[in-house]
């Protein structure tokens, strides 16, 4: 399985050792791709962080030769991910009722049967404005369209948890916690 982000270069070197020493300790192989190697996507965004946010969606579909856990920069993996039973496996937050905020895309899970639907979401982000949390209402949007195609499996916070009150195989953090939550840093300097 690949662990697979992308990043901008700032972000990378705060989180990016930490994530990939994480990944790779755990037996896994990892690829992050940095915003500086696609500049010439840079002018479709409306700045270098959406950018970084949309790289993945764009490189997703090239790289389901094989399953993908699609992961946010700031996460670290805990111990080995498992194989998912599934064709693709997304973070549902069925307790939000916007569209943009009804799919976490802080961790999500692919398989090669998947790509289909990882082609979808690429399309759909080249032709947005690209605004914070189009992602994840395009992600959102897709799955009713054609969700029903495939295997969904739903993650939680038993699988990628961001409040560290258990022990999942990935924590990732959120907002200003990523420089204030003593156990979430604490983690990360493990890593480093």
């Amino acid at each position: 399985m690949l662990i697979y982000a992308s990043s901008s270069r700032d972000y990378f070197l705060e989180h990016g050792e930490a994530f990939i020493c994480s990944a790779k300790q755990h037996g896994h192989d990892v690829l992050v791709d940095h915003t500086d190697d696609f500049a010439h996507l840079r002018p479709k965004f409306r700045s270098e962080a959406m950018l970084a946010l949309n790289l993945r969606y764009l490189r997703l579909p090239d790289l389901l030769d094989r399953e993908v856990l699609m992961l946010d920069i700031d996460s670290i993996i805990n111990r080995p991910i498992k194989k998912i039973d599934c064709d693709l496996a997304l973070f549902f937050r069925p307790w939000l009722n916007t569209d943009e905020l009804r799919i976490l895309m802080t961790a999500s899970y692919w398989t090669p049967k998947a790509r289909s639907f990882a082609e979808c979401i690429r399309q759909k982000i080249l032709r947005n404005d690209n605004r914070w949390f189009d992602d994840q209402r395009i992600v959102w949007e897709t799955f009713q369209q054609i969700g029903h195609f495939f295997n969904i499996a739903k993650l939680d916070r038993n699988f990628a948890c961001y409040t560290f009150d258990r022990e999942a195989p990935i924590w990732t953090c959120k907002g200003p916690m990523r420089k204030t939550d003593t156990f979430y840093l604490e983690r990360r300097h493990a890593y480093q």
